[in-house]
């Protein structure tokens, strides 16, 4: 369900056409969602002009676009995890360290947790630091050749790979019937 927060009050958006945008390697996530005037979302509409805060399932969005109609609200929001690319840290930690005291040093004070799931190694940084936060994991990730997924409530989810592994292989032009498909019966006639 999607909540609207705003300085004053929060609504649920109790009818909405939403998706859910997600790039591999946390490199982007956003939530685009249309709202129809209706009688069911009047006091999402009273709102959402100063709304700037959108919870779907603890995961939180900060509007970036809005499109406004008569008849309807088009709303594209990104996750506030990308709101620490405006956190910097100005300091350099240098030498071999654990996966974890990086991320420990870079998450510091952000309110941001993690949790580590099988990245273990140490790495030799002559330089790092002097960078946001968002560059910084990004480096870490690099470095470290793990992957990232963000979780809801504020934590991030490290491990060597993320995701299912059931053995199931997507070959081209094998293994799918359609992926779409298009028919037009506006010159066929019966008789």
């Amino acid at each position: 369900m999607l909540v609207v927060q705003n300085i004053n009050e929060t609504l649920p958006v109790l009818e909405s056409n939403y998706e859910k945008l997600e790039e591999q390697n946390a490199e982007s996530l956003m939530i685009s969602f249309e709202v129809h005037k209706i009688t069911e979302n009047s006091g999402y509409y009273a709102i959402q002009p100063n709304a700037r805060i959108i919870d779907e399932d603890d995961n939180v969005y900060v509007v970036k676009q809005l499109t406004s109609t008569p008849y309807s609200k088009k709303v594209v929001a990104t996750h506030i995890y990308y709101e620490l690319i405006g956190v910097r840290r100005d300091d350099m930690l240098t030498g071999v360290r654990t996966f974890n005291e990086f991320a420990t040093w870079v998450l510091q004070g952000t309110g941001w947790t993690f949790s580590n799931f099988d990245v273990f190694d140490s790495a030799n940084f002559n330089s790092f630091g002097n960078d946001n936060v968002v560059s910084l994991i990004q480096r870490l990730i690099t470095r470290f050749d793990c992957e990232v997924k963000i979780l809801p409530g504020n934590q991030l989810k490290f491990a060597r790979r993320i995701g299912q592994n059931n053995d199931k292989q997507y070959r081209f032009k094998n293994n799918i019937k359609e992926i779409s498909q298009t028919v037009d019966t506006s010159n066929i006639r019966t008789r």
